[in-house]
């Protein structure tokens, strides 16, 4: 709201896909919302809507478990519009846009036009900039009804590969930073006790030595790398390597703010296809060459995704408390069972995780006075067992 405020805007269109993000205006300030366009949400809570329905957009898939998460969230507010793109699985880390931006797109401009008919919106004309106010990055493209993009989970081009058409016709608001999105949830997650906890035991195993290299494979939002940084005085050199480039612009910029970029790289990578030599990094422990790549110390960190079948079993040995599993979409996670030192094998989402995460940073958000008792008693309690690597 003071971002809103310090550029003069009192009525906005909103589009989001994460429900953490958008759940305190409609509640808090339903004047604000001229409409809200939720692309594919994830962990979708429809309560806050209220008299915001008939202003409402939902677009969703047509297979798998998210379609039925929204399908029976939305099953009570009849007065939305709502519409399925078909042979679609919107699952949370699909590159949205990237497979279907002519659709979205075409739908979007379609309802955003209805709602300017129904709820005048004042166009605004604002200068193309790029800024940051408490912990919100924004850029600022096109003239219109403002348009306020918030962040599309874990996508990797988030709103990018729409974004001409949105601005040819709006003035569009693309918002980021460490409170938003999956960088919010990321960074609340890493910074928990609990699992702050596993990775201290885990780093203490390791043996690390001054002046060894060390490569994160999935880094995310770079929450643990900074971590690492700091433990260690800096007495390593950091990469970290992730396919979601917005995470790693994210990431880049919080190392920065923190005055610790010269510790950290970021570089953008898949982890099937690491862009580095054999022997790039040092931690022999943790080589095997059927990894076709550097060490992985990321791997006893418990964040490493998307690895080729075998990577991790080849290490197996150096692995003493990690198990691998396979999800329903297929994707290499690590549990790891704190409190009786080995291996979970057992396969679960995050769920839990992503209300947990969801809960803490309204705080952040100023959106609750302050963070409900539970909250950290939960997330402490459910860490301290169960580590998951998503």
């Amino acid at each position: 709201m003071q971002l809103f405020r310090q550029l003069g805007l009192d009525r906005v269109h909103l589009a989001a896909r994460v429900t953490a993000d958008w759940r305190g205006l409609p509640t808090t300030r339903p004047e604000t919302t001229a409409s809200l366009t939720l692309v594919c949400p994830t962990g979708l809570d429809a309560t806050p809507l209220g008299a915001l329905t008939s202003r409402v957009l939902v677009l969703t898939g047509d297979q798998g478990t998210p379609a039925e998460a929204i399908s029976k969230a939305m099953a009570a507010h009849s007065e939305a519009s709502i519409i399925t793109l078909s042979d679609y699985y919107g699952h949370p880390r699909a590159d949205l846009l990237t497979d279907r931006a002519e659709d979205i797109g075409a739908a979007m401009l379609a309802f955003l036009a209805r709602m300017d008919q129904l709820h005048a919106v004042k166009p605004v004309r604002l200068p193309a900039q790029e800024g940051e106010l408490d912990g919100i990055s924004y850029r600022i493209q096109g003239a219109g009804a403002p348009l306020v993009l918030l962040p599309l989970g874990l996508a990797a081009s988030q709103w990018e590969p729409l974004l001409p058409r949105l601005s040819a016709q709006y003035c569009t608001l693309t918002l980021g930073g460490a409170i938003l999105g999956s960088v919010a949830s990321l960074e609340a997650r890493g910074r928990s006790t609990g699992y702050l906890g596993v990775v201290r035991n885990l780093i203490a195993e390791i043996h690390l030595h001054p002046g060894e290299t060390i490569l994160d494979v999935g880094c995310g939002s770079g929450v643990l790398d900074r971590w690492l940084a700091r433990h260690t005085g800096g007495a390593h050199r950091i990469t970290a390597v992730d396919i979601h480039r917005t995470l790693l612009r994210e990431a880049a910029a919080l190392a920065t703010k923190e005055g610790l970029a010269e510790h950290i790289e970021f570089r953008e990578g898949n982890a099937e296809v690491l862009p580095f030599g054999d022997n790039s990094f040092d931690s022999r422990r943790r080589w095997s060459p059927s990894t076709s790549a550097a060490k992985v110390v990321g791997a006893h960190l418990g964040v490493v995704e998307q690895l080729p079948a075998g990577a991790l079993e080849a290490v197996a040995p150096e692995l003493k408390h990690e198990a691998a599993v396979r999800d329903g979409e297929r994707r290499l996670r690590v549990l790891l069972d704190h409190e009786h030192r080995r291996a979970l094998p057992i396969d679960r989402d995050d769920r839990i995780e992503d209300h947990l995460c969801h809960a803490r940073v309204k705080t952040e958000r100023g959106l609750v006075d302050e963070q409900e008792p539970w909250v950290q008693q939960e997330r402490d309690r459910h860490l301290e067992n169960l580590l998951l690597a998503a």
